[in-house]
């Protein structure tokens, strides 16, 4: 890391964030860099300051540092950059690794602000015990993640992340490389489906042992369960994944139900053995856009009512399957449904996103490829550095 009064082009501060005044510090500190951004969408500063509250269930298993930049050269000692260090033991003991992460980055266009702050946390990191960091986890792969690198004219889905250009320069500047692409589909929502899928799907419902069915909110807290049991058996193998607790699922699915439309989620059972789900979401962002401030008082939250009406985007955030039903057709039966429901809505929506797939997941790529978006329209990246134990740094940032 470059020594502090070595900087050619500013000398910078680097603070811990360890009260209120940071926290929101940190978190307005997003305005400025987006400011200009006609594609950016605020977001909600109450959700914000929920995901790095210790009060987050997350934080049961794991452990959250963040640091604020300031430019020390300019009149108002302005900030530049802030990051995150986040320890996760339960990734850690699912995934059987030493790995830290970092999140929450932002900064200006300059090498030597990301120096520092990636400086700042790796050292915090490997104090911890990691042996290798990756990031940008927003705190892990199961809330948002990753850098935007391809589809940058396109405003960001509900929970996906949204960047300038040049983050992926910041990245590779100070030694990170692709460690994951996550790629994201566009379909129309009038899409017709292959014969392939169709003969497919028709297979499936000619079972009796086979249901598909709405979720329900009327008995929300025993469909969670359900989801819950399928999520962490769904995605129990892929890279990067650790599971959620019943406490951390049930926290999410309480704030995600009041946006949720039940003619647009789907549960299959096998011989009443929950099977598969998927769940897509309207893209709440396109109303987000209209609270500029972030703030749902004192006419934020009208605002989001007036210009509900006007979402025409979905988002599936949540599909998987089984490992013992994937050959029965399940996740083609509810892509099937969720389009007939589509139909049955008139056309309100326009477009469907399905995000965000592993590049390394051939099934699901090749699913999406059939139903006829062949290439994503947006990439995202997640980047990873390995660390030097032996060369710890003097500063004690446990």
């Amino acid at each position: 890391m470059k020594r502090l009064n070595d900087m050619r082009h500013m000398k910078l501060n680097i603070v811990e964030v360890n009260n209120n005044s940071l926290e929101n510090t940190f978190i307005d500190f997003q305005w400025k860099i987006y400011q200009n951004d006609p594609l950016w969408v605020p977001p909600l500063k109450l959700s914000v300051k929920d995901m790095l509250s210790k009060k987050h269930p997350f934080y049961k298993t794991a452990k959250i540092k963040m640091w604020l930049a300031y430019n020390s050269n300019s009149d108002d000692n302005s900030v530049v950059g802030r990051i995150a260090a986040i320890t996760n033991q339960s990734y850690n003991s699912f995934q059987n690794e030493q790995a830290g992460f970092v999140g929450f980055f932002e900064s200006i266009d300059n090498v030597d602000v990301a120096l520092e702050l990636f400086g700042v946390a790796e050292n915090y990191l490997k104090l911890n015990g990691a042996k290798i960091i990756r990031g940008p986890m927003n705190p892990s792969t199961n809330y948002e993640c990753g850098i935007l690198v391809e589809g940058e004219n396109d405003p960001p889905q509900l929970m996906m992340t949204y960047n300038p250009p040049y983050y992926k320069k910041l990245f590779e500047s100070v030694g990170y490389s692709k460690a994951m692409d996550l790629y994201a589909y566009k379909l129309p929502t009038d899409v017709i489906f292959s014969q392939r899928l169709e003969r497919i799907v028709a297979r499936a419902t000619k079972s009796d042992q086979i249901r598909c069915r709405n979720l329900s909110k009327k008995d929300w807290h025993n469909e969670i369960t359900k989801i819950l049991d399928i999520y962490n058996k769904s995605w129990e193998k892929n890279w990067g994944f650790v599971p959620y607790s019943e406490e951390e699922f049930r926290y999410i699915a309480k704030s995600l139900k009041s946006i949720c439309r039940e003619d647009l989620t789907f549960m299959v059972e096998v011989n009443g053995d929950p099977a598969g789900v998927l769940v897509a979401l309207p893209d709440f962002n396109q109303v987000f856009k209209s609270v500029k401030n972030g703030k749902l008082f004192p006419f934020g939250l009208f605002k989001i009512l007036l210009n509900e009406k006007n979402i025409n985007r979905v988002r599936v955030p949540i599909m998987g399957v089984k490992s013992e039903y994937r050959k029965l057709g399940l996740a083609p039966m509810m892509y099937l449904e969720l389009y007939r429901s589509f139909q049955r809505l008139g056309g309100k929506y326009k477009e469907v996103e399905m995000s965000w797939i592993l590049e390394t997941n051939k099934d699901m790529n090749k699913a999406i490829h059939i139903m006829g978006a062949p290439t994503p329209y947006k990439t995202y990246r997640i980047y990873q550095k390995s660390l030097d134990q032996t060369n710890l740094g003097q500063q004690n940032l446990q």
